[in-house]
């Protein structure tokens, strides 16, 4: 019986002893001055030491000796607490010098003097999570040192992690956006072109560029790549914004574009100055003749006692008066057709720079029925070249013409007045105002609205470039019920 009895004893001895290290990696037994009584095969077999250079020795010997401190407090605290399970890691010494991490749990047990430990190796799992750790570091060490931002996302548009060297370039701090959503930042009108590029990326998997103006700061532009992270999250899709500061980029683009906007404009200014030089040397001369047969046919009614000779009178004055508007309009055309980059500036009346643009266009507003108003105060001068303002109001004209002509009663009001030092001419015609998405764009190069072949995009353009080079602003005044451009030119100064 008593053989039996211990036979039952060993079996359940190494049945414990079996599922213990299929649970853990090891365990062992020892007593309350911290002596080992007893431990598992796999804790000799991992610390290289045999059974008799194990047993009854303490366990302090095996500790590293920064962590030996620890688990004295530990066993202080296990003797205190003992139906509490207490978790703790340290690491332990192997027979060959090396070490191992172990995360253990310890507890005293119901046997009276003694304390039960069992215990995970953690090393491997610790070794990677130091190398994650080198590599998280080394990555967002790379990160902030690049200019560019790289944000983390997922399909609900929230800022997952972001990383930025320079916080102005995401609005926020980063670490206030973190589980922020895109219109949180943003705002709803702002976010809604990145929310559809997301969701395209995520159903298509081809990678989506935007370039967009900084929404805050102005002057600035960014471009943003968004690109697929795949099988980065069980439950979401995410995406990876990589931005870019292209400000300089676009400046040196609109800087090129305004070059060859200039070389345009000077192609058509000379072959139009070209062909104004022919247009006035065939009308000049007809007009010439025709003149002087007006005047010869003057001095001869005059002479005339014949009263039906003197009713011609009026008629010989609108011959008169309609040749010299055609040498003013020839003079005007061969003028405003030509590149005056280099007219030096001269002491100007804005009444006289209105008159003669009008001039030219006089005929085309009569024809279209546009009504005419002209608020001008009459001692105005400027420091101007006159025929650059004039092609600028010319080209206002002309653009107020093509917008109200279909309009049931158009009509347009050109305007001057003196304001601190400067001169404001506002040009304003019946039209209900430009539309928000347009306006932002009309100063652009090569930006119109008219059908093709219709218009370049050169107008406000090259105008803006043309009142600027005149100390001058030139902007489209949103606040005004109709569609008003406004031009801010300094006077003259008063002895020049």
């Amino acid at each position: 019986m008593v053989i039996r009895m211990k036979n039952s004893e060993a079996n359940t001895v190494e049945t414990t002893e079996t599922l213990l290290e299929l649970g853990v990696d090891f365990y062992f037994i020892c007593n309350l001055e911290g002596i080992i009584q007893r431990f598992s095969r796999s804790w000799s077999r991992v610390l290289g030491y045999s059974f008799a250079e194990l047993v009854q020795q303490n366990l302090l010997k095996f500790v590293h000796s920064d962590d030996q401190q620890n688990l004295i407090s530990l066993l202080e605290k296990i003797l205190v607490q003992q139906n509490q399970i207490f978790t703790f890691e340290n690491r332990i010494l192997q027979k060959n010098g090396h070490l191992r991490l172990l995360s253990w749990s310890a507890k005293i047990a119901n046997t009276p003097g003694l304390i039960f430990f069992t215990a995970k190796d953690i090393t491997k799992k610790y070794q990677l999570e130091q190398l994650l750790n080198q590599e998280r570091s080394s990555t967002f060490a790379l990160v902030q040192s690049l200019d560019d931002v790289v944000i983390e996302m997922n399909d609900r548009y929230e800022y997952v992690h972001v990383w930025a060297s320079d916080a102005t370039k995401v609005w926020q701090p980063p670490a206030e956006i973190v589980g922020k959503t895109l219109r949180d930042v943003l705002g709803p009108e702002k976010a809604s072109a990145f929310e559809q590029s997301i969701d395209l990326v995520i159903s298509t998997g081809a990678p989506q560029i935007l370039e967009y103006p900084d929404p805050f700061v102005s002057d600035r532009w960014f471009s943003c790549k968004i690109s697929r992270v795949r099988d980065c999250h069980p439950t979401e899709k995410r995406v990876c914004c990589l931005i870019r500061d292209i400000s300089e980029k676009v400046q040196l683009d609109l800087q090129r574009k305004k070059t060859e906007l200039a070389l345009l404009q000077g192609a058509k200014l000379a072959a139009l100055g070209e062909m104004a030089g022919g247009i006035a040397h065939e009308v000049n001369n007809p007009l010439t003749i025709i003149l002087l047969k007006a005047e010869v046919m003057r001095a001869k009614i005059l002479r005339s006692e014949s009263e039906i000779n003197h009713s011609l009178m009026p008629e010989i004055k609108t011959i008169e008066a309609t040749c010299q508007r055609i040498v003013r309009i020839v003079k005007g055309l061969k003028a405003f057709s030509r590149d005056a980059d280099l007219d030096p500036m001269e002491k100007t009346s804005a009444v006289k720079i209105i008159q003669e643009t009008l001039d030219l266009c006089r005929e085309k507003l009569a024809y279209h029925n546009i009504k005419i108003t002209q608020k001008l105060e009459p001692n105005i001068y400027i420091d101007c070249r006159p025929t650059q303002i004039g092609q600028v109001l010319l080209n206002l004209l002309s653009n107020s013409v093509d917008a109200i002509r279909q309009l049931h009663e158009p009509w347009i009001e050109i305007k001057t007045e003196k304001f601190d030092g400067k001169m404001i001419l506002s040009l304003t015609d019946s039209g209900l105002g430009i539309s928000k998405e347009i306006s932002t764009r009309i100063f652009e190069p090569f930006f119109t609205t008219k059908e093709v072949g219709k218009g370049t995009g050169l107008g406000l353009s090259i105008s803006t470039g043309i009142i600027e080079s005149h100390f001058g602003k030139f902007w489209l005044d949103h606040e005004h019920s109709n569609t008003r451009f406004v031009i801010e030119l300094p006077l003259a100064h008063p002895h020049s």
